[in-house]
């Protein structure tokens, strides 16, 4: 015991008395199958970790399978007012020769707890095998307050992002853990139920529900993705006034076993162009599928078909799947209308434009005031008399704010016709403009 040979030893007795601090060492071949038990204390249980492995109850056993040995951890709690977290962390595409540490907080109001860090140990070689690690949250509720005691459990991403920069991908899952201390029970703790859910998101899973007094919280992370998958919406038979203002589509990623589902909303806010593009690791397999179109509800269960009220028209939705892209298609029919058709509750589509009246030629109200073939425009002085040949006096010069009446004469009426200096006017369809040319 601490470096210290025991008298009687344990193959005498069979049992090592130790205080708190203090450890054994025994000298055992390789392949050494063993257990290791503990007979605790009044009022206190003991707990066993093995290594790096999770934490159990009642007993240790392994196998010494390296010169390495193994190591046992022995834990007491009084009167079982503890419970026990336990953290396995995966993680996918590890570099060669090299350790990563991945951390975790646990936080729920009047309660201390101090993070978790797990190692994962070194790969050989660039590696696309999975490798996990374990590390646990030791609770101890000893003289806590009866009654329901909630914890959130994730990933502490920043402190693994600042030491492992744009290395990994982040996990985004967290768990809340519900214990009771219950009166009616000697005060003992138990999870009452585990629910996993995305941060910051109302949608969950529930893990368990049930009294126990430990839980395994599984975490998985994986390296910068080096391909992506692109899923792209197309609209059929809409106008801008029909076309919905958005949908959300769910893909479903698997790798190794490990299948996550993650919801993306798109609208011509995606760059214009209803898509989204999202990074995978290599080796993943993926499905998508339409569970949501805005304004609509899914009128049968594989969701292939949206209607909304107060409207006869429905969309359908078809997915043509490749390697890695996808394409959903929804297009707007209207029963009774051709395949597609116009509601006549839409606005309208086309609305027909207005023609512009014709204006009617005028028509003279006695038809034998129209100049005929001997009929000519003469000048007319101010007096009213035909000037003929004879120049005008004074005549204009251009750009001088001056007036000119022109007056035409039909008999004895006159018109005078108000015009620009520095303008000469020839008005044909003024029908008083005429002197009737005597032979």
């Amino acid at each position: 015991v601490n470096g210290v040979a025991v008298e009687g030893g344990v193959a005498e007795a069979g049992i090592v008395p130790l205080k708190v601090g203090e450890k054994a060492v025994f000298e055992v071949p390789v392949d050494t199958q063993y257990s290791v038990t503990e007979v605790p204390g009044d009022g206190y249980f003991a707990t066993y970790k093995v290594d790096d492995g999770k934490v159990v109850e009642g007993v240790a056993k392994g196998e010494v399978e390296t010169g390495d040995g193994a190591n046992v951890l022995i834990t007491n709690q009084k009167d079982d007012f503890g419970v026990t977290l336990n953290l396995e962390k995966t993680a996918y595409g590890l570099k060669a020769n090299k350790r990563y540490n991945f951390f975790f907080k646990a936080a729920a109001n009047g309660f201390e707890i101090k993070p978790v860090a797990i190692t994962l140990k070194d790969a050989k070689e660039d590696t696309d095998e999975l490798v996990t690690g374990n590390g646990a949250f030791e609770l101890n509720f000893n003289g806590v307050k009866p009654g329901r005691y909630k914890f959130v459990v994730k990933e502490d991403f920043a402190t693994v992002q600042e030491k492992y920069p744009n290395a990994f991908v982040e996990n985004t899952q967290e768990y809340i853990v519900t214990v009771e201390v219950d009166p009616d029970a000697d005060y003992r703790a138990q999870i009452l139920s585990v629910v996993r859910r995305e941060a910051g998101k109302a949608d969950q899973a529930t893990i368990f529900a049930g009294g126990k007094t430990d839980a395994t919280l599984a975490f998985f992370n994986t390296t910068v993705p080096k391909d992506t998958v692109t899923v792209t919406k197309e609209w059929a038979n809409v106008t801008d006034a029909t076309r919905p203002a958005s949908v959300t589509i769910e893909l479903t990623t698997t790798l190794h076993g490990v299948t996550e589902t993650k919801e993306y909303v798109l609208s011509d806010g995606n760059d214009g162009n209803w898509s989204v593009t999202v990074p995978v690791d290599e080796g993943t397999s993926w499905s998508v599928k339409e569970v949501g179109v805005a304004g609509h509800k899914a009128a049968d269960e594989d969701a292939t078909k949206w209607t909304a009220e107060g409207t006869t028209a429905y969309f359908t939705t078809k997915i043509d799947k490749g390697d890695d892209a996808a394409t959903i298609t929804n297009t707007r029919v209207v029963p009774g209308g051709g395949g597609g058709g116009h509601d006549p509750k839409d606005p309208p589509v086309n609305p027909p434009k207005e023609e512009p009246p014709t204006p009617k030629d005028p028509t003279p109200e006695d038809p034998g005031d129209v100049l005929g073939e001997n009929e000519e425009l003469m000048d007319i002085g101010e007096d009213g008399t035909p000037l003929g040949d004879k120049e005008l006096e004074d005549p204009l010069v251009a750009g001088e704010e001056e007036e000119v009446s022109l007056i035409a004469a039909t008999g004895d009426n006159k018109i005078i016709v108000v015009a620009a200096a520095g303008m000469v006017a020839a008005v044909a369809g003024i029908l008083a403009l005429r002197k009737k040319k005597e032979d």
